[in-house]
This record gives structure tokens, sequence and C-alpha cells, in this order.
């Protein structure tokens, strides 16, 4: 049997409250931000390699 494995977690945020939720997940796990755009950021743990990414979505919040 196959074996599957989460590598992402992506979470829609407002776009005004874009920046303060990468801060806020950022410090929450100490991850790095090795992608970012206006609107989409990567964040990955350094320690387990899972990314977590956060966009703006107009139709969120």
């Amino acid at each position: 049997m196959p074996g599957f494995a989460w590598n992402a977690v992506c979470v829609d945020c407002a776009p005004d409250e874009y920046d303060a939720e990468v801060a806020f997940y950022r410090d929450l796990l100490g991850a790095e931000v090795p992608e970012r755009e206006p609107r989409w950021a990567a964040l990955q743990d350094p320690r387990s390699g899972m990314w977590l990414n956060i966009q703006a979505n107009d139709c969120a919040g």
C-alpha cells in the first residue's frame, strides 16, 4: 500500500492581515521565509522541512 505524507498546508487570510499572518507563523514556528510575493508566502520549518503557505484571498476574512 502506497504511503501518504503531508509536506505543506495552505492558510488563507484577508489581504489586510497578510503581513501579520506571515510574521505570526514565522515567529511561532521559527520558520524561514524563502519565498515571498505581495499576496503569497512560503514558510519552511528548517528542522522538519514542512511548508506552510500563506495567501491573501479577497474572499477570506
